[in-house]
């Protein structure tokens, strides 16, 4: 464990932070992480040099479209997917509440959707405002005394209605961590879709979408060093039989920019890639995973201490 925790040069990556040389001590995670200055750097120049649309014949269109193509492909690799699967809007909730409203095209009254009581509000508010609107049923899969997933209860509320099982990967509000491989493959035997919330996981554990068998999974790049964006997996063989929920479905490919509204904050991809890059250059989960432990494992030492005196 210490040599994995070396890897990270925290006096080096703090130096990289404007934020944290104030006189702060930050302890914000479930509400959004501190951007470092090369992130603020990247989308101040983005909106001087690239302040342009897609689709033009001039070059700071041809500009923004690499930002668009690199932030996609970056996102592939974060998440575990193909880029043309990437879908990006302007944070969680949106996105949720549009791709909720796209897969309940299909759904008809008495169809069920089951969320998770470890859930943030958006994750489970725009399934409530969908079966408002069609009629649908939502239930709450119930914790353990000891804040776990209550797996018996999720099997015994699957049944032939169940449409949508939506869960959060882990607890903003009091960390818990829930099999998401096991829920997800729940889900599937009973028919249903697999709908992820990873906001909160994504800052602290890497993401493979095919491991887990996800249908959909959605995350915010601000919980880990980035700017306020949504990003989103769909998987291909569902999201292209899905009709977009927007003003114009276009443009048709690649696949994923269906489902998006309007036009992108491409200075906010800008920033996103240099979140990756940011990521990268500190040595990624690799390095972040054995430090969070080795302060979990501080922070659980000293309350054990305090316990005990």
């Amino acid at each position: 464990m210490a040599q994995m925790v070396d890897k990270l040069d925290v006096s080096a990556v703090r130096q990289r932070f404007f934020a944290l040389q104030q006189g702060f001590t930050f302890f914000d995670a479930p509400g959004g992480s501190q951007v470092p200055d090369e992130v603020g750097d990247a989308i101040a120049r983005t909106l001087r040099e690239a302040s342009a649309n897609l689709g033009a014949v001039y070059e700071t269109s041809h500009r923004v479209g690499r930002i668009l193509e690199q932030a996609e492909s970056g996102a592939a690799q974060f998440l575990g997917c193909e880029p043309h699967e990437v879908i990006f809007g302007p944070n969680m909730t949106s996105l949720n509440f549009t791709l909720s409203r796209t897969a309940g095209r299909e759904f008809a009254a008495g169809d069920e959707i089951l969320v998770s009581s470890l859930d943030h509000d958006g994750g489970v508010a725009p399934w409530l405002e969908l079966a408002y609107d069609r009629d649908l049923v939502v239930r709450h899969i119930e914790l353990l005394d000891d804040t776990t997933l209550d797996y018996a209860d999720l099997e015994s509320k699957l049944g032939p209605r169940t449409r949508v099982v939506a869960f959060a990967w882990a607890s903003n509000a009091i960390g818990t961590v829930v099999d998401a491989a096991r829920v997800c493959k729940l889900a599937h035997d009973a028919g249903a879709l697999a709908w992820v919330d990873a906001v909160h996981y994504a800052a602290h554990e890497p993401i493979d979408v095919r491991q887990i068998d996800a249908d959909v999974l959605i995350c915010s790049p601000y919980k880990f060093c980035g700017p306020h964006l949504g990003m989103a997996y769909g998987r291909a063989e569902l999201i292209e039989r899905w009709r977009p929920y927007k003003a114009r479905p276009a443009p048709s490919t690649p696949l994923g920019r269906r489902f998006e509204t309007g036009t992108q904050p491409y200075e906010l991809l800008a920033g996103f890639n240099a979140t990756l890059d940011y990521l990268d250059s500190i040595g990624g989960f690799e390095a972040v995973v054995p430090y969070e432990r080795s302060l979990g494992e501080q922070f659980i030492a000293g309350i054990s201490d305090a316990v005990s005196v």
